[in-house]
């Protein structure tokens, strides 16, 4: 599935988040036991881009988030964001939001 500017996520509300000591902490909860043996960390521009997704804003939204408040060229927000963006909708993190027209 390819991800364009328009694509909005969500966190999903079984993963629980925190910031400690600069990271952001993930953990996903989930009704088993043996599902709440991972822990995720990000890094200070992958725990922007999780703030950010919030359902509202596209990717392009947080792509221009990202570029503001980085100064990062646009290619290299774009790259983080797909990476990331793909990993945690693969771990179940993220949801897709469709919108009607």
């Amino acid at each position: 599935m390819a991800d364009t500017l328009a694509s909005r996520y969500e966190r999903d509300p079984n993963v629980v988040s925190r910031e400690i000591a600069g990271e952001q902490i993930l953990v996903p909860i989930r009704k088993q036991a043996a599902d709440m043996a991972a822990i995720y960390v990000l890094n200070a521009t992958g725990a922007r881009i999780w703030q950010l997704l919030d359902g509202q804003r596209s990717l392009g939204d947080v792509q221009d988030a990202l570029i503001q408040e980085y100064d990062v060229d646009p290619e290299a927000a774009w790259v983080d964001i797909v990476e990331l963006v793909g990993r945690l909708r693969d771990l179940g993190m993220l949801r897709e939001v469709k919108h009607a027209l």
